[in-house]
Parts: structure tokens; sequence; C-alpha cells
């Protein structure tokens, strides 16, 4: 994920880290240049974060609303294992807002990893951490973000690594002008 920000992040932009976790990211990119600010949907993430990162804004905010964020904010937005654990019927409305936040030419780098049945546990699409995980589709997900303004500017499949069955699929895309 590093190299692909390097890569195709707009040196030195304002840059979100969605679902920010730990801050990992948010540190790497902030030693890296970047303008840098974090959200997560969970409270204590945001508090470790504020506790630890404090030359770094972090906010309590989550997908699909993006409600505390303004529009063509950010440069750049990192999505790493965020979409997946979005409620299917919440992925349109996640899209328009991703795309709300971003300026014109704005980059996108995604994260999301394959769908894998038997992680599945029960009916409402938890794995055995409780975690809600939502098999989207490659197509679906590219036919979104074109459908709301944005194009593909890389995609890759890379194996994990450690699990043997693990696909994550990577894309960048770029909000158009």
């Amino acid at each position: 994920m590093y190299e692909l920000m390097a890569v195709f992040f707009k040196r030195g932009g304002r840059t979100l880290d969605i679902g920010c976790a730990s801050g990992r990211d948010l540190a790497y990119l902030k030693g890296s240049g970047y303008e840098i600010e974090g959200l997560d949907a969970v409270a204590s993430f945001v508090e470790h974060c504020q506790r630890n990162l404090t030359d770094i804004p972090v906010y309590y905010d989550s997908l699909p609303e993006l409600k505390s964020l303004e529009d063509s904010r950010y440069d750049n937005l990192l999505l790493s294992a965020v979409l997946m654990h979005l409620p299917s019927e919440d992925l349109t409305t996640a899209i328009k807002n991703i795309l709300r936040i971003s300026k014109p030419g704005g980059r996108i780098l995604i994260s999301i990893r394959n769908f894998r049945e038997t992680e599945v546990v029960d009916q409402k699409g938890r794995e055995r951490d409780g975690r809600l995980f939502s098999n989207i589709p490659v197509p679906k997900l590219i036919e979104l973000f074109a459908e709301f303004g944005a194009k593909v500017m890389f995609q890759e499949d890379q194996d994990e690594g450690r699990r043997e069955d693990v696909i994550w699929h990577n894309f960048v895309f770029e909000k158009n002008l």
C-alpha cells in the first residue's frame, strides 16, 4: 500500500485516512510529508490516535455519510480494508460521499479483501471476529465509481501470503475534473 501511495498520491496533498484504526498509516503519511487527517467509526481508535498522534487531527465519523466533512476537501483518500465492512446497501451512498469530499483530480486508494464463504459464520454476514463482511464484486465497485465520476488509474490483485486463500484487490481511482 505504501508503494501505491508513493506512486499515485499527490505529494504533500491534503490526505484523509478513512478507517484509520490505530493510526499506523497516519504516522507513515505524516512522516512522508502529507497534510494528513484521520477518521474512524470506533471511538476507542479515535481516542487512541488523539492521545498518541497529537499533531494529526483525527475525527469520529463514518461511512456511508461522512457528515462532518466538507465537499472537495481532499487531494488523497485512503480506505484500507474499510468498504467490505459496510452493509451492502450502503455502498452506493458511501462512494457518492467519498467522491463528494474529494477534490477534482483527487486520488482514492482502496483495498478490499476477497469474499470467503468459510469465514462468514451467520446469516447477517458476520465473520468469526464479529465484524460484518460484505462481498463487493470488483466489477461492481469499478462501475459505481465510474457512475459517480471517477476512473480507475490502477488495479491489482495481491495474494496476502499468510493465508493462501486471501486476495487483496487494490485500486486507485481518480475523481474526474
